[in-house]
């Protein structure tokens, strides 16, 4: 078993996703970076949709209650196992009534925490990713308990490092592939081409909904559509000229036209970019 003492800045559990339940109005939830995700389960060998906990920012403090093996990936952050620095991207064995730490994140905004076998965890509509309305929490809260679903035995305490894996790089300019949205043809082609010409800053508004850019007025428009279907990644222009990128937990009908459309890779880069941070757009056919 485990338990959180701490929970540091926002915590939760995920997979990767609740999928086939869109036309009921339930987001597909799950995790921000699925590539950070998925090493995770890689290192430690577990199935690959193996739930993990999702850090934002800054990391929980644990005990843990009987032997065990964990890795952190994703977001470069400050990890201690009884006091003592342990590496990321790495197969850690802790021994029973061992205290980690997870500090804050050093370069990026979200990391991975995951154990060997995984744990037990509430399954709705065939997913554990926490989600207010369909799961009992939207989040880890302090106190609670989880049960490891492997007994370590006969694993040596050896670090097991998978050189092959990298923590999230910082560049002072991020690049997103995008595709033509939706509604790409409803504004005139000079604003559309400005949009990839133009460096965006993120604004505050950063979370597990929406990504909010800082903008100008030159994106204005009274374009009028009635709701339709939103996706992962969709970028969305408010009549204001706010554009808007879809994350996992965002609605999944809305009524601002559909700019553009970011690849899985974009939507995996842009969970990690913290607020103010500058990214570009580079539209591919």
């Amino acid at each position: 078993m485990i338990r959180f003492s701490e929970t540091g800045f926002y915590t939760t559990i995920q997979d990767r996703g609740r999928f086939g339940f869109r036309h009921l109005g339930v987001p597909v939830a799950g995790a921000l970076d699925q590539v950070s995700f998925e090493n995770s389960n890689l290192i430690l060998g577990n199935p690959l949709n193996t739930a993990a906990f999702e850090l934002t920012m800054l990391g929980p403090t644990i005990e843990l209650l009987k032997r065990c093996c964990f890795c952190v990936t994703g977001a470069d952050i400050e990890i201690y196992l009884n006091e003592e620095v342990v590496p990321m991207n790495t197969a850690v064995i802790a021994e029973k009534d061992s205290q980690l730490k997870i500090g804050r994140v050093k370069n990026g905004l979200r990391s991975y925490l995951n154990f060997k076998g995984g744990f037990s965890s509430e399954i709705k509509l065939n997913s554990a990713s926490q989600f207010s309305g369909i799961t009992t929490e939207n989040r880890v809260k302090a106190k609670s308990s989880y049960e490891l679903k492997e007994d370590l035995t006969d694993l040596i305490s050896d670090y097991k490092t998978n050189t092959l894996i990298r923590s999230i790089e910082h560049s002072a300019l991020i690049q997103l592939d995008v595709y033509k949205g939706v509604d790409f043809k409803l504004f005139p082609l000079k604003l559309i081409e400005s949009l990839t010409e133009t460096e965006f800053t993120i604004g505050s508004s950063v979370d597990r909904m929406a990504c909010q850019l800082n903008t100008n007025s030159e994106l204005a428009h009274t374009i009028d559509r009635l709701s339709s279907p939103t996706y992962v990644g969709a970028v969305q222009c408010t009549p204001s000229g706010k554009l808007l990128i879809l994350m996992r937990d965002s609605q999944t009908t809305g009524g601002y036209p559909r700019l553009l459309q970011c690849t899985r890779n974009a939507v995996n880069r842009l969970s990690q970019i913290r607020p103010n941070q500058r990214l570009k757009f580079v539209l591919i056919d």
